[in-house]
């Protein structure tokens, strides 16, 4: 610690350090965790079954997050 006089008085403050207060290890979970669910709200909402048109029936898909957008009280009609 440090001292420094201000008008007489002599006070202890710490040293200024420049801590991080997280790692580049720590933020990844929170960063994959919140690109994760922009991408669900995407495939939600928007999407409807159209990246999937080529895989399965296309129909089913979409009656599939029709029914989903329902459940988790999203706007879809």
């Amino acid at each position: 610690m440090n001292e420094r006089s201000l008008d007489g008085v002599e006070a202890l403050v710490p040293e200024q350090t420049a801590v991080l207060p997280y790692s580049a290890q720590q933020t990844k979970g929170p960063i994959l965790l919140a690109l994760i669910g922009i991408a669900l709200l995407y495939v939600l909402g928007v999407e409807q079954g159209s990246l999937l048109q080529g895989l399965v029936d296309s129909s089913l898909v979409h009656e599939f997050l029709h029914d989903a957008r329902h459940i988790a009280a999203f706007p879809c009609h």
